[in-house]
């Protein structure tokens, strides 16, 4: 079942409650699931259990997401600097 979309406003309010520690959290786990999937995709082409464009296209999207996350990452990290650098 889709989710529903948020407008700007309330999803800008829902990143600034993350915290530095739970982006990290979570490109953590988005970084250790494609060091799995690095390990495990060759394998299951081989097998045959997957097509080798699947994989890729999956591998895609996960960099892509660790990439997204890297990015919100920078994005507090630099909110935190000038929130320090203000006070």
């Amino acid at each position: 079942m889709p989710r529903e979309a948020l407008n700007e406003e309330q999803a800008r309010a829902k990143l600034e409650l993350l915290t530095q520690d739970e982006i990290e959290m979570a490109l953590g786990e988005v970084q250790r699931e494609r060091q799995v999937r690095a390990r495990c995709y060759p394998r299951w082409v081989d097998e045959g259990k997957m097509s080798r464009i699947d994989a890729k296209d999956r591998m895609s999207r996960q960099i892509l997401a660790e990439e997204i996350l890297s990015l919100v990452l920078d994005i507090a990290l630099n909110k935190q600097d000038s929130t320090a650098t203000a006070a």
